[in-house]
C-alpha cells in the first residue's frame, strides 16, 4: 500500500512540469529502483538528483547540493501514505530559509534563483508520520 501511495505522489510531481516529462521518468524510475533497493536491504547508487529515502518518525530528510548556475532550482518532495504532512525548506550556507513552505499535503514544489558557487541544504521532514518510518522522495533539478 506504501508503494501504491508514493507511486501516485510521484505521479504527481512528475506532471507538475509538463516540458521536463521525459527527464522526469527517467527520475521517477530511478527513484523507484532506489525504493526497490531499500526494501530489499541493498545498496543504489545513481546520478540521478532524485532521491526516496526511509526517514524514521520525528526525524527529517536532508541533502546538500552546491548550485551550478544562477538558473532557477526546482525542488520537490512528497511523502508516502503514512504520512499526511510534510514540510519542504531550502537554506543557504548561513541557516536562512531560502525557499519554505508551510507543513503541506501530498506533494510540493519549490523554486528560487540560487547564488552559483554556494552551498544549500534541502530539508523534507514528514511531520505526522503514522508508522515508526516513512518514505520521503526528494527531487532537486537545475
Amino acid at each position: 500500500m506504501r508503494r501504491l501511495g508514493l507511486i501516485g505522489l510521484l505521479a504527481v510531481v512528475a506532471v507538475s512540469w509538463p516540458d521536463m516529462a521525459e527527464a522526469q521518468s527517467d527520475y521517477i524510475r530511478g527513484a523507484l529502483d532506489r525504493l526497490d533497493a531499500v526494501d530489499d536491504g541493498t545498496e543504489y547508487n545513481a546520478t540521478l538528483s532524485f532521491d526516496v529515502s526511509l526517514i524514521n518518525a520525528g526525524q527529517r530528510y536532508q541533502h546538500s547540493f552546491v548550485a551550478t548556475a544562477s538558473n532557477a532550482v526546482r525542488v520537490s518532495a512528497a511523502c508516502d501514505t503514512d504520512c499526511n504532512l510534510m514540510q519542504l525548506r531550502v537554506v543557504d550556507f548561513q541557516n536562512r530559509n531560502v525557499a519554505y513552505e508551510e507543513p503541506f499535503a501530498g506533494a510540493s514544489t519549490l523554486q528560487f534563483y540560487p547564488q552559483a558557487g554556494q552551498t544549500y541544504w534541502v530539508y523534507a521532514q514528514p511531520m505526522d508520520c503514522s508508522e515508526a518510518y516513512c518514505y520521503v522522495a526528494v527531487g532537486i533539478w537545475q
